[in-house]
């Protein structure tokens, strides 16, 4: 490899003075530096102006059964129940909590197995009470009152939904809803619904709802892929 040795652009002369027929390195290249200097700067604030496109999450596709039930009556959501039809085998009763708090029932609804205990307790500082009516009947089947720190209990016996209140604070309400089926759910104010989690196999689908008049029940064949229902049908 040959090495250049000759002057190099910018080497002085003995006393500081350029060489002669020298010429300086950055008379020459120094203005070309720049110029490729400001341009990549230019071409950088161009990249980092330019507007990012951002990515469209795409909609998972639903999951189990869903579709349209009836629409929520008085305030009150349709439910949506699957009844296998080859496993008559049930849960054991539970207990479930529903608190007083913030003058308000939490929570505001609740799916109880039939069978299963309700706790309804008083966690603040105002006397309360709990009165339970079958819903569209007015005859009581509790009403206790509840002091802080109280506790009382409901057992299910049928099925169906119950209305909560409170006769001391008339805007504390809620509901539940008792069910034999080992799959229900609330149904969005708008009657949507999606029930995930049952395995495949044969159903009883059925919608309960406030009126009597929008309930239904169907048969179903549910297999690996979402199954879409309409209940009851819209023509």
């Amino acid at each position: 490899m040959k090495r250049y040795s000759g002057p190099r652009y910018g080497a002085t002369a003995p006393g500081g003075s350029p060489r002669s027929g020298s010429r300086r390195y950055e008379g020459i290249v120094g203005p070309a530096l720049r110029h490729t200097t400001i341009w990549f700067l230019a071409v950088h604030a161009l990249a980092c102006a330019a507007p990012v496109a951002e990515e469209v999450p795409q909609a998972s596709a639903p999951d189990g059964v869903y579709g349209q039930a009836a629409p929520a009556v008085r305030g009150v959501p349709s439910v949506v129940s699957l009844s296998s039809m080859n496993d008559s085998a049930t849960e054991p009763p539970t207990t479930l909590v529903m608190d007083q708090l913030g003058l308000a029932f939490s929570p505001a609804r609740m799916i109880v197995r039939l069978g299963s205990t309700v706790r309804f307790t008083n966690s603040e500082t105002l006397a309360h009470n709990v009165r339970l009516a079958r819903s569209g009947e007015q005859t009581s089947l509790l009403d206790e009152d509840t002091d802080p720190g109280d506790a009382v209990d409901y057992v299910t016996d049928a099925v169906g939904g119950i209305e909560v209140a409170c006769t001391a604070h008339p805007g504390m309400t809620a509901f539940i809803f008792v069910t034999e089926a080992a799959h229900s759910v609330f149904a969005e104010s708008d009657g949507s619904f999606q029930l995930t989690g049952a395995p495949p196999g044969p159903y009883t689908l059925s919608v309960w709802s406030v009126a009597a008049t929008l309930r239904a029940q169907t048969v179903i064949d549910l297999g690996p892929d979402p199954l879409e229902v309409v209940l009851p049908p819209h023509g």
